[in-house]
């Protein structure tokens, strides 16, 4: 580490360099965290959709079309919905649906 601190003390380009690398590498980490606690946030929101439903098995379009609003403000892409649908256990399908398959049976 001494070594280092003494390299960096005399190499500004080096010295920056690293800083660089530290702020894009903390930067990276930030989005990262807060792409996950929005998707956490999405996944919540997204049961309590389902859970205000009329039965547990289904979702109301008046609920998918808050959902999709609250996708829209909140830039949740099509990958993180699904995501959130497979956490909540239901597939894309049955969420274009209305429904879950087994709810049929």
């Amino acid at each position: 580490v001494d070594t280092l601190l003494k390299f960096l003390e005399k190499d500004e380009a080096a010295y920056l360099g690293l800083v660089q690398l530290f702020n894009e590498a903390l930067m990276e980490n930030n989005a990262l965290r807060d792409a996950t606690v929005m998707n956490k946030k999405y996944a919540a929101v997204m049961r309590r959709a389902f859970a205000m439903s009329k039965t547990k098995d289904s979702i109301s379009g008046d609920n998918k079309q808050a959902l999709s609003a609250w996708r829209e403000a909140n830039n949740v892409s099509d990958e993180d919905h699904r995501t959130a649908l497979e956490y909540c256990g239901w597939t894309e399908e049955e969420y274009e649906w209305g429904q879950k398959r087994d709810a049929e049976k």
